[in-house]
């Protein structure tokens, strides 16, 4: 069996209600994120999104952290991601609207699976 071939990265999420989990909070296509086993997107869903810099996390992050919903915090922790192959984004509900990598902000890298590590970054 092929060993999988981490790279280590940042994963910029939504903390709420004890959960961590995308920026797409509360809509069927919203991936938890756990510490102890790697989250995969949903079936008929493009890759996940991580950044491979903190810096472009954390401005990301930043942007969202104006919301006026404040129940809700946005967070950035290391993460181990497994790159995909695919270089684009979609959500189950419409595969046909579709963001290719080079039109995602600066910094994103495609990932098919993704394990946050230890302690989050404020953003």
């Amino acid at each position: 069996m092929k060993k999988k071939k981490y790279k280590l990265g940042w994963k910029a999420v939504t903390l709420f209600g004890g959960r961590a989990s995308s920026w797409l909070s509360g809509s069927p296509s919203c991936v938890d994120y756990f510490f102890s086993k790697p989250s995969k997107p949903y079936e008929g869903c493009g890759p996940l999104c991580v950044f491979k810099k903190k810096e472009d996390a954390v401005k990301f992050a930043q942007v969202f952290s104006h919301r006026p919903h404040r129940e809700h915090e946005e967070v950035v922790f290391p993460c181990a991601y497994l790159p995909s192959k695919i270089k684009k984004v979609w959500r189950a509900s419409d595969p046909s609207n579709y963001r290719k990598l080079n039109d995602l902000p600066d910094g994103k890298a495609l990932a098919d699976e993704v394990i946050l590590l230890k302690e989050k970054y404020g953003g």
